[in-house]
């Protein structure tokens, strides 16, 4: 967008890109912008039954990074039901963290996936780059992420009560695990 508020039609097709991930509907909730001029898409895709989180990675003129996942496309399941990715964060070195949720077929949980510069799950991180935190039998979201600058990263989200739906934060150490001690 243009500081007139029209699309810049220098980007993409009159200032539009679109790109088909799967074979269903995708959705896009996050974009960052990377040092060089690399371009994050972070969202989901659905696969069928279900829905994966999903990065896509763009060169700075919108053409997808074929050397990057699959083609300019990684994904990853988290549960084995639908999961939501709604926010992304750029570490400074270069990985990228998913979060959102998944329904684990009781309920909905906390879930983060971290992503190596070159589009594979990084296998330091929770268990093969996915790492989640089930709080118990209400349903929990995962909204937004940041990294800190000590490496650790703030989930933040909703937790469902038993009357009503609570603010909540949580806080991971750098390799997943869920820092008890924040």
């Amino acid at each position: 967008i243009l500081p007139n508020g029209t699309l810049d039609p220098s980007f993409g097709t009159a200032g539009v890109v679109t790109t088909n991930v799967g074979t269903g509907s995708a959705e896009l909730h996050r974009v960052l912008a990377a040092p060089g001029g690399a371009i994050y898409a972070a969202g989901i895709y659905w696969n069928g039954p279900d829905a994966d989180y999903a990065l896509l990675k763009y060169h700075s003129d919108v053409s997808l990074v074929q050397s990057f996942g699959n083609m300019g496309v990684a994904s990853t399941p988290i549960g084995a039901g639908a999961d939501n990715c709604y926010s992304a964060a750029l570490q400074a070195d270069g990985k990228v963290v998913l979060a959102g949720d998944y329904y684990s077929g009781a309920g909905y949980n906390f879930g983060l996936a971290r992503f190596l510069p070159n589009g594979t799950l990084d296998a330091t991180f929770g268990a093969n780059g996915v790492a989640t935190v089930d709080m118990g039998t209400t349903d929990n979201y995962g909204y937004a992420v940041t990294v800190r600058p000590n490496g650790k990263i703030l989930l933040a989200g909703g937790h469902v009560g038993t009357t009503d739906e609570d603010f909540i934060v949580l806080q991971f150490n750098a390799d997943g695990t869920l820092d008890t001690g924040f």
